[in-house]
């Protein structure tokens, strides 16, 4: 959309002074067209952005934007009264343009000097969320809970959902209250065991959980393969089906799918493997649990994290037992996953082995292993979180953590390594480590008390999220978290005394740097905020000698209720625009209040400032009670369900005075302003004119700009279960956008600009006797531009036909007359109609003004599967300038022959019409109509021979569309009248 419209942004004097065009570029979050900045939703300036201006004679300028977002271009550069076209690029991978609104443009515009408002907005549909129609987007989170899940608490809720501005209590009078909103639960603990990972797909609007093995708490009926869909029904959530991955084979090859397994038993309750039914924890019950194999084996069995890209069906899974990435194509319903077996699933699912791919970190010390949990999709780049986790060397220096970074269209090309911790660099006031590394018995803690908290933190990445500036923030759960349970028994064999398990989990944040991101306290590169000081203050909630580096400060307060410096449980999530990151804590307790048992074993969630660090509040889920997980991990993941990121298309009509195919900064709009864009699906049938298009159009503005977002009625292609998607134009389906040409109007030179002119060219061609743009896209595109001409180019196309012929081969035939300056013909092949491969050239005869016929055969290699073929033409002018034909369509099955043969061509008289043979005896409308598209001539046989005879003998002398119709479908072919 190329537009300019009226400044609401102020710019600083020392950028205005002698400023003959300027402007700002902005993040637009919520899609609106205008920076928002009010309290708690601030869209940010973008840097960096590339700015070219050009004025009329090709003359050129180029800048980029300022921290604030700002460019400028002097008098000196552009006098007052210039015509200049304004381009910007150099954005970042997974950003596009914005939505056009009432204070941006698009990423080519037109305009006038002088002009201070050419400003330009741009998103990621990663960062979407329209804070105006959703405030308050429905937070999904996992719950632990303790026992089997046919014990004593199998009613007990694992997935809950609360609002985003749920508060509080800071000082609740009972320390079992949990949030002043109420809750909702979505799945019970007998439906789904112990989860962790949770992922949300807006498109269809569901989430999808994962198992997790952790002690005293059992699987669900899917076992440590298991995945639980959490879906929406009307306004309601429910648990929608489950699954498990266990034993299926990879689409990609491999082995199979393994998450490994845990011994456990029932009874007798003096089994080393025992876990409790139905217990109710007393010092003298006897029926604690033990589950000894899964304190061993927590964080290396069953899932770590799962994530749903955005822009995909794709759902990415941490397999822990086998160290690999398992990417799910989650297309398929919940009806169709619910239960699915193996072999269905199969096709759906592809393995990495990460240790197998290049650039994967090399283990710290002998013996040791690289444990993955967290991942994360983020603007089309992949993030694992690896750790080395010293278990075999048990030595703290050998733990290390590592943010590797991949591509998840191809991630066989291995990692690049983005971020590295070093766990050694986690100190108390009395210059200890705390972090140790991982253990797999009792005796390796150090010692086997019983009083008090025990803490032995270990470090597992659970978690992954960007911030509005580009910063990382990184989750970091507690392991010993997973190993220990409420006062269960000492994993010891024969072992009869309890212990309490305390976390230590933590958030780190990493700033965004010039080469990519740098842990906070390091190297000054990313200080700490300065009133973010470890210290013992009842006012302050910041963990208390405990931090990153060696700055005495960290980044985010979370000091537990109870005390204790450090206090996450791993989840993060994200809205962005708010300032805040989201995160699962124990013992929450609001920023300056004092610490106190009124808060100790419970769990909740937290909200603090990415800048500051500070909390901005925080909300109770579990209460101290018997089915909590005390002050052991109690929590897992959460999530923001919000909106799938509408599409917007468009562009602009231009009038191609020089003819050049290129949007010259002189050049206006090509037809008149309301002239009618007509967007059009294909239909359930995937074919253009079979009588199930669907149409919707717009109008041009003064300056020949249009653009289609929501729709007036929904395209009816649109799958039931995209349930979170309106009337909005659909990703990855097809569609084109047409104008009729007035008499006297042609398309200019198509597609003539390099890679760096591609948004300024002309992307029409003249099909059924529109000009017409075809496109599939995922995002905003704001690229399809119509080049206008008084002239027609010297080239007369005046048929061109796909025929199939025995055997298995398809003949293409076409006549020209009148050709000039043309060097050769390429031809094109497709299988969906948009994106084409040349098979063959045939040599031109370059100038003539006869009639001149040429042909082409394909060998055809048919795929059952495939029913249809597309051809167009690519004219090549010996100077370099091209332009397509017409697409023409091959349907391969006998009854899907349509073609119509016209004859002779050029006619004087008397034209032969044939049409198909199953069209013979049926009602068949033929129309004669110019290149424009308007009809001279309408003929209905309600009984249609095979051939009709028209006489043409009144029709002036030119190039005429024969069209003939039956049943909804239509064929046209162009004749040369003499």
């Amino acid at each position: 959309m190329k537009r300019i419209l009226p400044g609401i942004l102020l710019l600083t004097c020392s950028t205005i002074i002698n400023a003959q065009i300027s402007g700002v570029i902005f993040r637009d979050i919520n899609g609106n067209g205008v920076r928002n900045s009010a309290a708690g939703f601030v869209e940010p300036y973008v840097a960096g952005i590339t700015v070219k201006a050009t004025i009329t004679g090709g003359t050129n300028f180029t800048t980029t934007t300022n921290s604030s977002g700002l460019y400028s271009f002097s008098t000196g550069q552009i006098p007052s009264g210039t015509k200049v076209r304004i381009e910007f690029t150099g954005l970042a991978k997974g950003d596009y343009t914005s939505f056009i609104g009432s204070g941006n443009g698009s990423n080519v515009q037109f305009t006038t000097a002088p002009n201070s408002s050419v400003n330009y907005a741009l998103n990621a549909p990663d960062d979407y969320w329209d804070n105006n129609t959703m405030s308050q987007p429905p937070l999904m989170l996992v719950n632990s809970r303790r026992g089997t899940t046919n014990g004593f608490y199998n009613n007990q809720y694992t997935i809950l959902e609360i609002n985003n501005n749920v508060a509080g209590p800071y000082l609740p009078l009972n320390e079992n209250v949990v949030t002043v909103d109420t809750s909702k639960r979505h799945a019970l603990h007998y439906q789904t065991g112990s989860l962790f990972g949770l992922a949300v797909q807006s498109k269809q609007e569901r989430f999808f959980s994962s198992s997790l093995l952790k002690r005293g708490s059992g699987f669900g009926p899917k076992g440590p393969g298991g995945i639980y869909i959490i879906g929406k029904s009307g306004s309601s959530w429910t648990l929608s089906g489950s699954f498990t991955l266990q034993g299926v084979t990879p689409s990609n090859g491999g082995g199979v799918i393994d998450f490994g397994s845990v011994t456990r038993v029932t009874s007798p309750a003096t089994d080393n493997n025992y876990i409790s039914d139905n217990h109710v924890w007393s010092s003298a019950s006897g029926s604690d649990t033990r589950d000894m194999d899964a304190f061993a084996k927590a964080g290396t069995i069953s899932y770590g994290d799962i994530e749903a890209d955005q822009q995909s069906d794709d759902v990415y899974m941490v397999n822990m037992f086998q160290k690999s990435i398992i990417v799910f194509n989650g297309i398929a319903t919940n009806a169709t996953l619910n239960n699915a077996s193996a072999a269905t699933l199969s096709a759906y699912t592809r393995s990495y082995s990460i240790s197998s791919l290049p650039g994967c970190p090399a283990v710290v010390g002998a013996g040791n292993n690289l444990r993955p949990f967290a991942v994360k999709i983020y603007k089309e780049k992949g993030y694992l979180g690896v750790v080395s986790d010293g278990m075999a060397t048990q030595n703290i220096a050998d733990v290390m953590g590592y943010i590797l970074q991949f591509d998840p269209q191809n991630i066989a090309a291995g990692f690049t390594t983005v971020v590295t911790i070093n766990f050694s660099n986690y100190k108390d006031i009395w210059g200890a480590t705390y972090w140790n590394p991982w253990v797999t018995n009792w005796l390796q803690t150090g010692g086997n008390s019983t009083t008090g908290p025990i803490v032995h933190a270990q470090p597992m990445i659970s978690g992954i999220e960007f911030n509005e500036d580009g910063s990382m923030d990184i989750g970091i759960r507690d392991r010993w978290g997973d190993q220990g349970a409420t006062f269960e028994y000492i994993p010891m064999s024969g072992a009869t005394d309890h212990v309490q398990t305390a976390i230590s989990g933590d958030i780190l944040h990493a700033c965004k740097t010039a080469t990519g991101w740098a842990v906070e306290g390091t190297a000054g590169a990313c200080d700490q905020p300065v009133a973010n000081l470890n210290t013992n203050s009842l006012t302050n909630s910041f963990g208390f000698g405990f931090n990153y580096g060696n700055t005495g400060k960290e980044w985010y307060a979370d000091r537990s209720g109870d005390g204790d410096p450090e206090s996450n449980e791993g989840g993060l999530t994200k809205l962005m625009g708010t300032g805040i990151i989201v995160s699962t804590v124990y013992d929450p307790m609001g920023f300056g209040e004092t610490v106190g048992s009124n808060y100790w074993s419970t769990h909740g969630v937290q909200w603090n400032s990415n800048t500051s660090g500070v909390k901005d509040h925080i909300a109770r889920i579990q209460g101290n009670n018997s089915n909590s997980m005390d002050k052991a991990n109690g929590l897992g993941d959460l999530e923001f369900l919000t909106q799938s990121q509408p599409i917007e298309i468009g562009n602009r009509i231009w009038f191609d005075i020089n003819e050049n195919g290129i949007q010259d900064p002189e050049e206006g709009a090509g037809l008149v302003a309301g002239t009618i864009v007509t967007l059009r699906s294909p239909g359930a049938d995937g074919y253009y004119g079979n009588g199930d298009d669907q149409t919707w159009t717009t109008t041009t503005d003064a300056n020949g700009n249009y653009y289609f977002t929501s729709l007036s009625t929904p395209d009816n292609r649109k799958p039931a279960s995209w349930t979170g998607v309106g009337n909005a134009i659909l990703k990855g389906y097809y569609y084109r956008v047409e104008i009729a040409l007035p008499l006297g109007k042609y398309i200019t030179i198509t597609n003539v600009g390099a890679n760096t002119q591609e948004n300024i060219d002309n992307d029409a061609i003249i099909s059924d006797g529109k000009a017409v743009i075809s496109f599939n896209t995922n995002e905003v595109n704001h690229n399809f531009d119509f080049g206008i001409s008084n002239i027609p180019l010297p080239l007369k196309l005046v048929s061109f036909t796909a025929q199939l012929k025995p055997v298995n081969k398809a003949d293409l035939a076409w006549t020209t007359v009148f050709e000039e300056n043309v060097n050769r013909f390429v031809i094109q092949k497709s299988q969906d109609g948009t994106n084409f491969t040349n098979i063959g050239t045939v040599k031109a005869t370059g100038f003539s003004s006869n009639v001149v016929n040429y042909n082409f055969t394909d060998d055809l290699e048919l795929n059952p599967s495939l029913n249809i073929i597309y051809y167009r033409l690519q004219s090549i002018d010996n100077d370099g300038k091209f332009e397509y034909s017409e697409i023409r369509i091959l349907k391969l099955s006998n009854t899907s022959q349509l073609n119509i043969t016209v004859f002779p061509n050029p006619v004087n008289n008397d034209l032969r019409v044939t049409i198909p043979a199953y069209w013979q005896n049926k009602k068949v409308k033929y129309e004669v109509a110019l290149t424009n598209g308007q009809v001279v001539k309408t003929i209905e046989k309600m009984r249609s021979n095979q051939t009709e005879v028209f006489d043409l003998s009144h029709l002036s002398s030119g190039v005429y569309i024969i069209k003939a119709t039956s049943n909804g479908v239509s064929v046209i072919q162009k004749v040369l009248k003499l």
